[in-house]
């Protein structure tokens, strides 16, 4: 049985005759126990069955009898449920289901109502203080303890000096009250289905664990190669391993393969200056080939010289590092170039694109519009008109010796109208000739004002484009130097990383390393 709360207790009855059909009914009336010469109000209830869940409805009305209730929840609509009562004179029912699980809507009658996995209070008594009962059933009634702090006989003004502390979470409340996380037991299906879940992950770890589990040999397995012990010596350490491994150790060694030594194998392969292949210290010609490998029963043993140590296993995988890092660090120098080539590329473009140096003129103010400069014809002279009685024709005006020439200008998109207009007006070149019909110099200059202010306004829109290019690439150059900059900083730590990884090499390691180059 599990462990109780502080302060409860669980009263348990096993009749030694027997339990009878009969007997529950009896136990269920009954309201008092003696413990130690004092009664005790009890409450017994019946342990549901298991395999079952409880769930909780709530606002069921008071004056729905315990018949109505049962009958409106326990039919065939509602198939899971195997009883329903209603929790003391409150407004709640508790209804227990069949299984694990607990629906989330119930119907009650001709109603749809929400139903909640049912959580136990945490029973705290506001006589005593103490956690595990309710005030009704207090073994200590005459107690005097302030429920919201604990303080026994407190006085007349403890209201101005109470502060409450929670005896469930040790918040500043009182016990079990307000938002106190702690006020509900955890429920019996909550709590079977985290350990189930504990289980199943513990489970899974360990299976995953023997998977990987790898053996790796250990340093009296691999003895010197100039030592003088003979190989059976040498290897009776690791034979225990072997046997639980699990391989048979009934396997009788030949006398061939116990007499031969460590020594044998290193000088069959020239350690001291024989020819590979020679018979050495006494031992069979077929015991030690060139290659220091031996077979066995038609196995062929392991070469000693592939008996490397951790140490050099390490050194290689350093000296593999090392060459990533190397690589890495010449792609950052490319990319350090490519960048410091657009930086110059930068430079070398047009000055008003950078701010470098003063802007033409007409970029001096974005947007500003130069004075419009309007043209002046030279005044005409022309002869007094004949008297009325003898109608001329009319004549036409004289200019100064230099005749007037129209400037064309580039030119610009007009409307079709205008464009068709304009291009009736160009037609005529000389204001004196017969096909003229006569001209209106005002209204053509006019007219080129008119142009010249449009071309005006076109140079003001472009000159604001410049304007805003213009600081769009002094944004660009700018995140080209913060990059720059992100770039030779992580060459740094790169350095950095290379130096910590070559402190990290046994002493015994030689390994000579060119000096990186400096950037920036």
């Amino acid at each position: 049985m599990p462990n109780m709360p502080i302060g409860e207790h669980k009263v348990v009855v096993r009749p030694r005759g027997g339990l009878l059909r009969r007997t529950p009914g009896r136990y269920d009336r009954v309201r008092e126990i003696a413990i130690g010469g004092r009664n005790f109000e009890i409450f017994a209830y019946r342990v549901a069955p298991e395999n079952t869940a409880k769930g909780v409805v709530d606002y069921i009305s008071q004056a729905h009898s315990a018949e109505v209730i049962h009958n409106a929840v326990v039919n065939e609509r509602n198939p899971t449920v195997l009883a329903a009562q209603r929790i003391g004179n409150s407004k709640s029912v508790i209804i227990l289901f069949e299984g694990n699980k607990v629906p989330s809507h119930v119907i009650f009658g001709g109603m749809i109502v929400r139903c909640r996995l049912y959580r136990q209070h945490k029973e705290v008594c506001r006589t005593c203080g103490k956690v595990g009962h309710r005030k009704d059933v207090c073994p200590n009634p005459n107690a005097k303890v302030c429920f919201a702090c604990g303080r026994s006989n407190p006085g007349p003004n403890h209201e101005k000096e109470c502060r409450p502390r929670c005896k469930l979470c040790g918040g500043p409340h009182a016990s079990g009250t307000g938002n106190c996380k702690n006020r509900f037991k955890t429920p019996f299906l909550v709590r079977q289905r985290e350990q189930e879940r504990k289980m199943a992950a513990e489970k899974a770890a360990k299976s995953a664990g023997q998977a990987i589990k790898v053996r790796f040999p250990e340093e009296e397995e691999f003895p010197e190669l100039g030592a003088q012990t003979t190989r059976h010596k040498s290897r009776s350490a690791s034979r225990g391993k072997i046997k639980e491994s699990g391989k048979s150790s009934e396997r009788k060694r030949s006398t061939s393969r116990s007499s031969r030594s460590w020594t044998t194998v290193a000088t069959a392969r020239g350690g001291d200056g024989d020819a590979p292949g020679g018979n050495v210290g006494g031992a069979p010609s077929g015991g030690a080939r060139a290659g220091g490998a031996r077979e066995t029963n038609g196995r062929p043993a392991m070469p000693a010289a592939k008996q490397a140590s951790p140490q050099g296993e390490r050194m290689k995988q350093l000296e593999s590092t090392i060459q990533v890092l190397q690589e890495t660090i010449k792609k950052q120098q490319e990319t350090i170039d490519k960048l410091l080539a657009a930086q110059e590329r930068l430079k070398a473009t047009p000055t008003w694109t950078l701010g470098s140096a003063p802007k033409p003129a007409s970029f001096t103010a974005l947007g500003a519009k130069p004075p419009v400069e309007k043209i002046t014809l030279p005044t005409a002279t022309s002869s007094p008109p004949a008297p009325p009685k003898t109608p001329t024709p009319p004549r036409t005006p004289t200019f100064s010796p230099t005749p007037l020439k129209l400037r064309k200008r580039a030119p610009a998109p007009l409307t079709d109208s205008e464009d068709e207009r304009f291009q009736q007006e160009e037609d005529i070149t000389d204001p004196a000739s017969p096909s003229s019909g006569g001209f209106d110099y005002e209204t053509r200059i006019r007219q080129i004002n008119a142009r010249l202010v449009k071309h005006d306004r076109e140079i003001g829109s472009l000159t604001a484009r410049v304007g805003a290019l213009e600081i769009k690439v002094e944004r660009g150059f700018a995140e080209v130097k913060k990059e720059f900059a992100e770039v030779k900083q992580s060459i740094e730590d790169l350095k950095k990383f290379i130096v910590s990884q070559f402190n990290m090499i046994g002493k015994g390691a030689q390994i000579q390393v060119e000096t990186l180059p400096k950037h920036g």
